[in-house]
């Protein structure tokens, strides 16, 4: 287990080392902004959360290629969470996400921001509930590669770079598996002012760990069951303004 462990934090690490090969650029940053202590969150912040929440602390442009085993959405997040902490942010707001097809890159502006106390509590409370979201591959070069599922029993095809939004209800239970009779499956079941939930179906093994709902902790493992892997809901909620919905959802 600590040999798996160990692989799994060398493979984040020279995958960010990689990433920064690529363009992460500061456009502006607060120069009064002071911080006695580097945080370790990185909480997403919807269009819901309150304008007047939170200090900016900079805003960031990042470019991002799109099949480039260098450098993918998952490190790009991964690298964004420490170079915002190391800011002294700890919150994030995605202002603008273009796909420039020529050059095969994401151009991702996004505003760092340091909340606490109460705004923390004000921002969780903005959060989806009762979600599943599910993507596909993300770390392919395969563009029209799709992977196969299904959904309580549908089977479903959904392609890379690109993700499906199903509503958990209240009371029932939702099932994902991956791979038939002898393949991976997970159950989600809904409960009232549940979290939502995201899954991948592949390309990522190593993604921040702070989970929406709660308080506390930092860059560290995803879970994975086999072939769906859970992501981090910040995470998750970053690569829904930057993919596509799946066209055959």
């Amino acid at each position: 287990m600590k040999s798996l462990l160990f692989s799994f934090l060398l493979f984040a690490s020279i995958g960010m080392n990689l990433f920064a090969k690529d363009n992460i650029q500061v456009l502006w940053q607060n120069e009064d902004f002071q911080f006695n202590k580097k945080p370790k969150e990185f909480y997403f912040m919807g269009q819901d959360v309150d304008s007047t929440i939170g200090i900016k602390i900079a805003e960031v442009e990042m470019n991002v290629s799109k099949a480039g085993q260098k450098s993918n959405l998952q490190f790009a997040f991964y690298t964004l969470w420490e170079k915002a902490n190391k800011m002294g942010s700890n919150a994030f707001f995605m202002v603008d996400s273009q796909f420039i097809n020529e050059e095969k890159n994401y151009n991702i502006q996004v505003d760092l921001f340091y909340i606490t106390g109460e705004e923390i509590d004000e921002v969780i409370n903005t959060y989806p509930v009762n979600e599943i979201i599910i993507f596909g591959d993300i770390n392919t070069k395969n563009e029209t590669k799709g992977k196969s599922f299904s959904l309580n029993g549908e089977k479903l095809t959904i392609m890379s770079y690109s993700y499906i939004i199903h509503e958990n209800e209240i009371g029932k239970e939702t099932t994902i598996s991956v791979g038939g009779f002898t393949g991976t499956k997970t159950w989600i079941k809904g409960e009232q002012g549940k979290p939502s939930k995201y899954f991948s179906l592949g390309g990522v093994s190593v993604a921040p760990s702070v989970g929406m709902g709660s308080r506390g902790g930092g860059i560290g493992l995803s879970i994975s069951t086999g072939s769906i892997f859970s992501l981090d809901p910040n995470f998750g909620e970053f690569l829904l303004r930057v993919l596509e919905n799946n066209e055959s959802e």
